[in-house]
């Protein structure tokens, strides 16, 4: 698969590269299967379908590890930012920027992200260098705009339990780092509308459902 040498560097530091392949083949696997909505009933039914899975997952499974090597391209150039230009200064704000960082890069990133998410992973560097540079200039009006996400990331966090597989939940983690986009480089531009109210709402219908 087409995972570069800078990539491959970068992954060095988070999880095994050949693991990384696997899950990249296995999430590429499943979305085919469920997408052919085929139940096979026979042998050749069966032996049919492979040869077409087959066929269509070789450019599937390029094409995920393509957004992956780029995606850790970008995290390449944009870690080095994220840290403190002196010791002690904004540490919180540089903490939520590497903290931030590595929820974009788990160890299953192979496997958990889908492939429209991967792609957006260059523009959330992005925003996450710009960021850096001006709260250098303004700590106390990056945190401002940091404490409300903050909570909605902790919010979220108390529902990964009972609600962490819904698609929901998943789709309001999203809406979460679109929101820091918003906030904090605002010019980069965003998926879909988003706003702090946006996102409440759609907290408090899952807080709703799931904790009680």
């Amino acid at each position: 698969l087409p995972i570069d040498a800078k990539a491959q560097f970068g992954w060095a530091a988070i999880g095994s590269l050949d693991a990384l392949r696997s899950d990249i083949v296995d999430h590429e696997l499943v979305a085919l299967l469920d997408g052919s909505h085929a139940r096979p009933r026979s042998r050749a039914a069966f032996d049919a379908l492979a040869v077409g899975i087959g066929d269509r997952l070789i450019g599937a499974a390029n094409a995920r590890a393509l957004l992956i090597s780029d995606a850790l391209a970008a995290m390449a150039q944009t870690s080095p930012k994220l840290s403190p230009p002196l010791m002690g200064f904004a540490v919180a704000n540089f903490d939520d920027l590497r903290v931030q960082l590595k929820a974009l890069f788990p160890a299953d990133l192979g496997g958990s992200v889908p492939d429209e998410r991967l792609a957006d992973y260059p523009r959330y560097l992005k925003a996450m260098a710009l960021r850096s540079e001006r709260l250098q200039h303004d700590p106390r009006r990056d945190q401002l705009r940091m404490l409300p996400v903050q909570a909605f990331e902790r919010r979220l966090g108390a529902l990964a339990a009972s609600a962490g597989n819904e698609p929901e939940w998943r789709s309001l983690r999203w809406l979460i780092e679109e929101l820091r986009v918003s906030l904090f480089a605002q010019e980069l531009g965003t998926r879909e509308p988003v706003s702090e109210k946006r996102v409440e709402r759609r907290l408090l219908d899952l807080e709703s459902r799931f904790l009680r």
